[in-house]
């Protein structure tokens, strides 16, 4: 008698799809607990970029008040605002040849490198998620190997880039009306103040998730960059159930985020101080800890604006099938 063939092994399961917000939220957590060994070294990624952007700026401000004696001016825990602008621009008048341009490439290189970071993690989302069809678990050594290729991190890049620049772009529109705050009429300034707080939750609660989903759909689906991956997202992101759930992400996100950096704050309070010369010490370990947190966060929200990616898709598609 014949053996039998061997069986396939079972692929993985798959998560219930649909499902509210706090479902995705369960499919973030679960897909980043079961992929530690490579989101782990992502998030460290992450803290070790912040940690470094942190030591730096500490150091700098550092040399500044060094050079500038800024101690001597150091009365009753402040120094006049003005006296310092003036100490500043002293400082800058003979140096700004040599830090113009090294500002300038410090900052590119930080940003770049948080536009990188961030493509990561979200094509490790899309790798690793259980709604894309794939759901594969994944060493950071493989992850690294098979999907990280420049040409790969291009596009989820010049979205970030993108959605930043439309963000904060719905955010100067919003200050457009401060004017009218301090010098209009009574109506002038309600109006003005009704305005902003529009401008304000439009950006907070919706152009933020537009720019997430944007940079997941970029890794999703190649091609798609820029405009066209903002464009995409906002169509997936229609009716009025899933502004919903993306003003509940925006929400959750923005709290937990607050909660890290309060921690952040803690941590650098506790650092020694030698009067206006800043901390003793760049950074500490209670700084680095969180700067992981934040890392750590970062997953987690990539893992649930992708899982939420993917219902998008899965309604749209349904819809399709019915209208055929």
């Amino acid at each position: 008698m014949a053996a039998a063939a061997p069986q396939p092994p079972p692929a993985p399961p798959r998560a219930a799809e649909g499902g509210g917000f706090f479902a995705f939220l369960k499919d973030g957590v679960v897909v980043a607990t079961r992929n530690s060994s490579l989101f782990l070294p992502l998030a460290a990624l992450h803290a070790a970029r912040s940690t470094a952007y942190f030591a730096t700026k500490t150091l700098a401000f550092r040399s500044f008040a060094a050079a500038v004696d800024l101690d001597a001016y150091y009365e009753d825990g402040a120094v006049d605002g003005t006296l310092f602008f003036g100490l500043l621009i002293k400082f800058l008048a003979g140096r700004w040849r040599l830090l113009l341009p090294a500002g300038v490439a410090y900052i590119a290189a930080h940003v770049t490198l948080g536009l990188a970071i961030d493509a990561a993690i979200a094509a490790a989302a899309v790798a690793t998620s259980s709604r894309s069809g794939e759901g594969q678990n994944m060493t950071f050594a493989s992850f690294m190997g098979t999907k990280v290729k420049p040409g790969n991190l291009v596009g989820p890049m010049a979205t970030a880039a993108f959605g930043g620049i439309v963000e904060w772009a719905s955010v100067g529109v919003g200050m457009l009306a401060m004017p009218g705050v301090f010098f209009g009429t009574d109506v002038a300034v309600l109006v003005c103040l009704l305005f902003q707080f529009i401008a304000f939750l439009f950006t907070f609660f919706y152009v933020g998730v537009v720019r997430d989903v944007a940079v997941v759909a970029s890794v999703a689906e190649p091609g798609l960059r820029g405009a066209g991956a903002v464009g995409r997202a906002r169509r997936l992101m229609r009716g009025g159930r899933r502004l919903a759930q993306a003003a509940l992400y925006s929400l959750v996100a923005w709290a937990l985020h607050k909660a890290v950096w309060r921690m952040h704050a803690a941590a650098v309070a506790r650092l020694p101080r030698s009067g206006l010369l800043g901390t003793a010490v760049p950074f500490s370990l209670d700084a680095v800890v969180v700067y992981l947190l934040v890392g750590a966060l970062k997953v987690l929200c990539a893992a649930t604006i992708t899982a939420y990616y993917f219902d998008c898709r899965r309604t749209e598609g349904d819809k399709a099938g019915h209208r055929e």
